[in-house]
């Protein structure tokens, strides 16, 4: 991008406020927002990654902060908490050494003094992250550091007549199933596919279900299929009772707004650390993709379409929405309150303390080191006070000889 000759003329030509950057896997754009002298809005379409804990000042405790990558929640086993350590500090590693690495080097051929890109992490006047504590649960986010989880579900369109057809007419309800561009014909063992339209042909509903092919095999018929669906319509419409996906974050979301229960199959990137969440918000259930049998996935699904189990999630949908502010309204107040104050800084102080300190190390150092030096000159006192008393006694012994 930085090569683009209408890239170069657009910084050097334009005047601009504020640079909103997406804060994924690489920092290349802050170095061009330092050359601008602009502030930066870092936007996460995700959760934290392991690398934004650092730089925000925010406390990692594998005991109860759920990773994104892996799964186990807010309550994991011993064994997950050790498999959240070594996967956190190996990710860590590799995005401080390789990926800023190549950044640095990269903005290096383009400008000239740009500091360390972790230094310039630490000055994202504010994070705005897709979250929000109705999913995810409380957080210990600094000032800086703003949920906006929501802010692309739209007022749904009407749907398509063919679709509303296929819903309306059916008389126990319809699911909806989508797994993005995770699960595909072409990948997917066929076994586990077919296990999947086993289950669905016992249930009595209806299905609209997201699939790159034409057909699947056996042809249910009581499946539409399509290539591309508009899902949040579908999932708007009060006859959809529940969401089968891989619970990817936007969906999810969609779901959360509309009150429709999930079934959440998680695959890849982020989506164990979403489906944990579905499950313990209370929005949904979880199922393993490796795991996948018909009897596993009917229990699932008897689950989430129990009316008290959908109660609920209405509930938790009206949480959802039940804010001050709206989210995106919420994004656009602290860009543009960041492009009004740009020399200010609103960051942790956590984020500038070193890491010793951030552990206290230096203070269980003191606290370990006087006692120790109480023992030792107590040691000493006493043995010490024993040899004299020895030497003593010696030496009245000798006299009297």
């Amino acid at each position: 991008m930085l090569s683009n000759k209408n890239v170069q003329n657009a910084w050097n030509t334009t005047k601009f406020d504020i640079v909103v950057t997406e804060q994924f896997n690489s920092d290349c754009s802050l170095g061009l927002a330092h050359h601008l002298k602009l502030p930066v809005i870092g936007l996460a379409s995700h959760a934290l990654m392991p690398w934004h804990y650092s730089r925000f000042g925010i406390s990692f405790n594998p005991s109860y902060v759920s990773h994104m990558f892996l799964s186990g929640g807010t309550k994991p086993s011993l064994y997950e908490k050790v498999e959240r350590v070594l996967f956190d500090n190996y990710l860590r590693f590799i995005y401080k050494f390789y990926c800023q690495r190549i950044d640095q080097n990269t903005l290096a051929q383009y400008f000239d003094d740009v500091p360390p890109l972790e230094e310039l992490g630490r000055n994202i006047k504010f994070q705005l992250v897709y979250s929000y504590f109705v999913h995810f649960g409380s957080s210990l986010y600094p000032q800086n550091v703003i949920e906006v989880g929501g802010y692309h579900v739209q007022k749904p369109k009407k749907l398509p007549d063919d679709i509303r057809k296929f819903i309306e007419e059916s008389q126990h309800g319809v699911i909806y199933i989508s797994f993005g561009s995770m699960l595909r014909s072409t990948t997917t063992p066929r076994e586990k596919i077919e296990t999947i339209i086993s289950a669905l042909k016992e249930l009595p509903q209806r299905f609209i279900w997201k699939w790159e092919e034409d057909s699947l095999p056996g042809n249910p018929p009581n499946i539409y299929l399509s290539k591309w669906l508009p899902q949040n319509e579908i999932l708007s419409h009060p006859n959809v009772l529940a969401f089968y996906s891989h619970s990817g974050l936007l969906g999810t979301s969609e779901a959360l707004y509309h009150g429709i229960p999930m079934l959440a199959m998680p695959i890849f990137g982020d989506q164990p650390g979403n489906a944990a969440a579905i499950e313990e918000s209370g929005l949904g259930v979880q199922i393993e993709f490796m795991e996948l049998t018909k009897e596993g996935l009917l229990e699932k699904f008897k689950q989430i379409l129990e009316p008290g189990f959908r109660a609920k999630v209405k509930t938790l949908s009206q949480a959802w929405k039940d804010r001050p502010v709206s989210s995106m309204d919420t994004a656009i107040h602290w860009t543009e309150f960041a492009a009004r104050y740009p020399n200010l800084t609103f960051r942790s102080a956590a984020a500038d303390v070193p890491l010793y300190q951030y552990l206290c190390l230096d203070v269980f150092f003191i606290l370990l080191v006087i006692p120790l030096f109480i023992i030792v000159l107590f040691l000493r006192y006493i043995f010490g006070n024993k040899k004299e008393t020895k030497t003593t006694n010696n030496k009245k012994k000798s006299k009297r000889e």
